[in-house]
């Protein structure tokens, strides 16, 4: 079985960790969340290469329901995993992050809080 770590940040009460080995970016571990969220600048995205796929998608989510675009990134990288073609939905909000990883990207992994 192969591990990794996600250093959690101790001065924000959510669960925001920083992703060393992927851009150096803050990322909220959000297990309510059923696909990953981009909250930053969409052209970011597209400096990495990510495509986007619908220019207005519907999801429930921050208080109700709410619309984003749809965007696909040719690769994202959590540690060892590697998310080929991930689908991301943009959503600007103000928090302290530029992504939100939800709880589906994590599904039949074994992980512990330690």
């Amino acid at each position: 079985m192969r591990q990794f770590t996600l250093e959690l940040n101790k001065n924000i009460q959510r669960p925001v960790a920083k992703l060393s080995d992927w851009h150096q970016f803050n990322v909220m571990l959000d297990t309510g969340a059923l696909f990953p969220v981009w909250v930053d600048d969409e052209e970011v995205l597209t400096d990495m290469g990510a495509e986007c796929i619908n220019e207005s998608v519907e999801f429930g989510g921050f208080g109700g329901k709410a619309k984003g675009k749809l965007y696909k990134l040719p690769v994202f990288k959590i540690g060892d995993l590697i998310y080929p073609g991930l689908q991301i939905i943009a959503y600007q909000i103000e928090i302290p992050c530029q992504m939100i990883l939800s709880a589906s990207m994590f599904s039949r992994l074994c992980y512990d809080n330690i």
